[in-house]
């Protein structure tokens, strides 16, 4: 990209400006992906993860029911909002 725009920038300051903030993006963007990479790691090793299944399970019920429970609630929303 920075070659590819180089020539169109006729300015030095405009040169030096675009290149110096060309570099923040690409800082930015490595900054985003090992934040991305530390957070699902986090994440995966978290106590929290998987809860809501084990909750459910521990009260005897399973997330699949709530899945279709709410499926069929979406689908006679649907119904009455179209026949209205």
């Amino acid at each position: 990209m920075r070659t590819e725009t180089s020539p169109q920038l006729t300015s030095p300051a405009t040169r030096v400006a675009y290149g110096a903030d060309y570099e923040h993006v690409l800082t930015r963007q490595a900054r985003r992906r090992r934040l991305d990479t530390a957070i699902e790691e986090m994440a995966a090793a978290s106590e929290f993860t998987g809860r809501p299944p084990d909750v459910l399970s521990a009260r005897g019920e399973h997330p699949d029911r709530f899945r279709v429970c709410s499926a069929k609630l979406s689908h006679t929303i649907a119904m009455r909002t179209s026949a209205g």
